[in-house]
């Protein structure tokens, strides 16, 4: 049998600090997703949120979605230099070529975006069999708790340590 952790009275602290951490990291990654004059760091990720980078690299995700974002900027960048381009020209080589080349980029960052995102489903397909099989444990260990307990409700004992059952 498990053996139960007491708890502990700076447990709900640390809850709370966790809790208040991360709300912070998910303003402040969206602080950074919302407005692209911020760049997307690290350095202006932890001061956003006030913790360390440190913090950043112990939270699951967190340094994927702050790569995700700028990726993004990037593709965004991209698609936008693709609009400026001259098409006065169309029978030029060279316009081609640098269609070419934009196109290229382009194609290699959606690449890169696939790649990132097949990457999350199976972490996350990973966490999910996981989470599934502690799912299975808790709910056996819930059935066998509740198992006892019906049987202790069953049971008294007196001061004499004899056992009487209720019928």
């Amino acid at each position: 049998m498990k053996k139960i952790r007491k708890y502990l009275p700076f447990d709900k602290k640390n809850e709370e600090d966790f809790i208040k951490i991360t709300e912070n990291i998910q303003i402040a990654l969206n602080v950074i997703r919302n407005d692209p004059k911020i760049p997307a760091t690290q350095n202006k990720l932890a001061k956003l949120a006030n913790c360390s980078r440190k913090t950043l690299y112990n939270r699951e995700g967190v340094i994927k979605e702050l790569k995700l974002i700028k990726s993004e900027r990037k593709f965004a960048k991209s698609k936008h230099t693709d609009n400026i381009i001259d098409f006065s020209r169309k029978d030029n080589d060279k316009t081609k070529e640098i269609l070419i080349k934009k196109y290229e980029h382009q194609n290699a960052l959606l690449f890169d975006k696939i790649q990132d995102l097949e990457e999350q489903v199976k972490e996350l397909s990973d966490i999910n069999i996981v989470l599934n099989e502690d799912k299975q444990v808790l709910l056996a260990e819930n059935t066998e708790l509740r198992s006892k307990l019906r049987k202790s409700k069953n049971t008294t004992y007196s001061s004499s340590n004899v056992v009487h059952i209720k019928q």
